[in-house]
């Protein structure tokens, strides 16, 4: 099973300094240590992008090419569960167990699918934000990726509407965006201002 995305192998193929995902063994899939060495793996691969992404060696598509890969792990688990577990259950339960297991893998398919959107979401915003050189070119957000049983925070009311805007930010401003996307301030006001511009999608400065 290749859970490399199709934007992903077209990107990796031209830059050389965004990492190779790591294999993924697609047996025992059932058992514990398996489940976390592939999710350490993708969260690792993740990592690495993003610090690909920071030195400049990497752009937002990597990024949603990474987030979309590490999806599909848990995806991959949740359908190994089905096909693995139920054959198991004992034919007195099996009405029972069959509701119960697949409302449990519903739901956690429902978790990945809503995490699968929001970075559909991000791709697109940062496919419109591509477009805004000029001072006055809108800027669209990008929505939060949700966590399981965590409420998705509002956007803060200091998010700029347009690229004039971004960089009249405060250095406060900008690390509230910075740390509401999740990222970690890093360096002068320039820097972190061109940290942000890069996750949002946008390009440099001129």
């Amino acid at each position: 099973m290749n859970f490399t995305s199709p934007v992903h192998q077209s990107v990796a193929m031209q830059k050389t300094g965004v990492p190779v995902p790591p294999p993924l063994a697609d047996v025992d899939l059932d058992k514990p240590e398996t489940k976390r060495a592939r999710r350490l793996a993708a969260e690792v691969y993740l990592q690495e992008v993003q610090a690909q992404l920071v030195v400049g060696n990497a752009d937002a598509t990597d990024v949603d090419a990474a987030n979309f890969y590490q999806s599909q792990v848990y995806v991959a688990e949740s359908m190994v569960s089905i096909e693995r577990n139920l054959p198991q259950v004992a034919a007195a339960a099996v009405a029972a167990a069959i509701l119960e297991s697949m409302n449990e893998q519903f739901a956690l398919m429902n978790e990945q699918f809503a995490l699968m959107n929001a970075q559909f979401a991000q791709m697109h915003a940062r496919h419109t934000n591509r477009f805004a050189e000029q001072p006055g070119d809108t800027i669209v957000p990008l929505p939060v990726l949700p966590q399981p049983g965590v409420p998705v925070p509002p956007l803060p009311a200091c998010f700029p509407a347009t690229r004039q805007e971004l960089m009249d930010l405060t250095s406060p401003d900008v690390d509230t965006l910075l740390e509401y996307y999740g990222q970690a301030p890093n360096g002068s006001l320039s820097n972190r201002r061109a940290q942000l511009v890069a996750f949002l999608g946008m390009p440099p400065s001129l």
